[in-house]
């Protein structure tokens, strides 16, 4: 999809911040609710994708 590398390590830390706190019981829980790593890095697909994602999967755009 043509993403920059920064972005790339961006999504990759949003991944591993995700999994080391929900690594702590209870605590993990409640941020997991409050962090949101895979809306993040939705949000960072969008903005460098000329593509829509939908539910997960890419569909072309027909006004490119």
């Amino acid at each position: 999809m043509n993403i920059p590398e920064e972005q790339i390590a961006k999504m990759v830390r949003n991944i591993m911040i995700d999994f080391v706190l929900g690594l702590v019981p209870f605590f993990g829980d409640i941020f997991d609710f409050i962090y949101k790593a895979n809306s993040k890095n939705l949000s960072i697909l969008e903005s460098y994708s000329k593509k829509k994602v939908i539910n997960g999967e890419i569909i072309e755009s027909k006004s490119a």
